[in-house]
C-alpha cells in the first residue's frame, strides 16, 4: 500500500496539542496501512506461492504428460514396428504357404498325370494280353476241335479196322474149322476101311471088300493129287490168333 500523501504547507500549523493528537491518529493510521500493506504484501507472497506452486505443478503435469505421452508414442512406436514385423512375417509365411500349396498341386497334379499314364499303359498291357489270350483261347479251341474230330476219326478207323478184323477172323476161323472138319472128315473115310471086320470064309460078301479097295485108291488118289500147303494148317498171325482166341469177349463187347 503506497504511503499518505504530504500535506499542503501552507496551511496553518495546529496547535501543539491538537498537533499532538493528530500525530498520534496519523500514527495509528499509518501502522493500520502498514498492517495492511504487510496483509497486502503476505497475501500477495501466498498467492504468487500458491500461483508458482500451480505454475510447478502445471509444470510437472506437463512434463509428465508429455513424458506420457513420449512414452506412449515410443509404446505406439514399438508396437507399429512390432506389428509391422509381425505383419511381415504373416506375409512371409502366407507366401511360403502358397509357394508350398503351389509345389503340393503342381506335385499332386504331376503324380495325377503319371498315375493316369501308368494306368492307361497298364489298361492297354491288359487289352493286349486279353487280346492275346482270346487268340490263344481260339487256336486251342480250333486244335481241340481239329483234335477232337481227328481222335473221333482215329475211334472210326479203328471200329472200323476191328470190324474188318473180326470179320477176317470169323472168316478164317470158319475156313479153318471148315478144313478141320474136312480133314476129320477124309481121316474118318481113311480111316473106316480098317475098322471094317473081316468076313470069315462062310459070311463074307466080295462087293464090299472090292468098294472099300476101291474107295481107299480113290481116297489115296486125291491125297496124293492135293498139294501139301492144303492138308496143312494155316499160318495165322499172333494178332489174329489172338483175336480169335479173345473172339468171344469182341463179340460181347
Amino acid at each position: 500500500m503506497s504511503p499518505l500523501p504530504p500535506q499542503d504547507s501552507k496551511e496553518m500549523p495546529p496547535k501543539t496539542k491538537e498537533k499532538r493528537k493528530k500525530t498520534g491518529a496519523q500514527k495509528k493510521k499509518e501502522n493500520a496501512g502498514a498492517d495492511v500493506e504487510v496483509k497486502y504484501a503476505h497475501r500477495l507472497a501466498v498467492m504468487e506461492k500458491e500461483l508458482l506452486q500451480d505454475h510447478l505443478v502445471v509444470s510437472t503435469a506437463l512434463r509428465l504428460f508429455t513424458a506420457l505421452r513420449r512414452d506412449e508414442a515410443r509404446r505406439a512406436k514399438a508396437s507399429e514396428d512390432q506389428l509391422r514385423w509381425r505383419l511381415q512375417m504373416l506375409e512371409a509365411e502366407l507366401e511360403e504357404a502358397r509357394s508350398e500349396g503351389k509345389a503340393i498341386y503342381a506335385e499332386m497334379c504331376r503324380q495325377c498325370r503319371a498315375l493316369q499314364k501308368e494306368m492307361e499303359t497298364h489298361r492297354r498291357q491288359q487289352e493286349e494280353e486279353v487280346m492275346g489270350l482270346r487268340k490263344k483261347l481260339e487256336t486251342c479251341q480250333r486244335e481241340a476241335e481239329a483234335a477232337q474230330q481227328e481222335a473221333e476219326r482215329a475211334l472210326g478207323e479203328r471200329d472200323q479196322t476191328l470190324a474188318q478184323l473180326r470179320a477176317h477172323v470169323a472168316d478164317m476161323e470158319a475156313k479153318y474149322e471148315e478144313i478141320l472138319h474136312t480133314r476129320r472128315k477124309e481121316k474118318h473115310l481113311h480111316r473106316e476101311p480098317c475098322s471094317v471086320p473081316r468076313a470069315d470064309s462062310q459070311g463074307t460078301q466080295p462087293h464090299l471088300l472090292s468098294k472099300s479097295k476101291n474107295l481107299k485108291k480113290t481116297l489115296g488118289g486125291k491125297l496124293a493129287d492135293q498139294p501139301r500147303e492144303t492138308l496143312a494148317l494155316p499160318s495165322l498171325p499172333s494178332w489174329s490168333l489172338k483175336l480169335g482166341v479173345h473172339r468171344a469177349t469182341w463179340t460181347n463187347s
